[in-house]
Formats: structure tokens, sequence, C-alpha cells
């Protein structure tokens, strides 16, 4: 009745949880995309624009319509609003 119960809390303690996201390389850097642009997964979409460009900023494709209303409601913004300010 035991055995079971301990292999358990060993395999739990010695899992390292991550390893499935796989090896980090230390100079990796996030990747940024334009303030008001939605992550795609392989670049980024513009909706003022209404393209999708690669993370180097480099134009990919014109989403369909279809495509454009799934992005909006299913991906990642930038929200990050830059405000200036004056200071005298």
């Amino acid at each position: 009745m035991g055995g079971d119960d301990e292999e358990e809390e060993e395999e739990e303690e010695t899992a390292d949880p991550g390893a499935a996201a796989g090896p980090q390389d230390a100079e990796q850097k996030p990747i940024e995309i334009p303030p008001g642009c939605y992550d795609v997964g392989d670049g980024y979409y513009n909706p003022k624009e209404g393209k999708i460009y690669t993370y180097g900023g480099e134009l990919m494709r014109q989403p369909s319509k279809d495509e454009a209303d799934w992005i909006t409601k299913s991906c990642t913004k930038n929200d990050i609003k830059f405000v200036n300010f004056n200071i005298d």
C-alpha cells in the first residue's frame, strides 16, 4: 500500500517543471512588438494597417477579414501606451 505513494512522491520531487519549455539561452531577449499590435506567433498583426509583419518588421501578408477578427479576439495585444510628460 505505501510503496506506490512513495514512488509517486519521489517522481514529483525529481521532476523538472521547466523541462517542457526546453533549454533557454541566457542571451535570448523577449520578443517585442509595437504598441497596439497583436502577437500572432510568427510575427505581429498591425490592426491600423491590416497587415501581418515578421518580428523583424518585414511584411508577411494581409490576413482575411475572418483571420483578422480571430486575431483581435484570440491573440495577445501589446497595450503599452507611451505618455509624454513635459517636465519644466
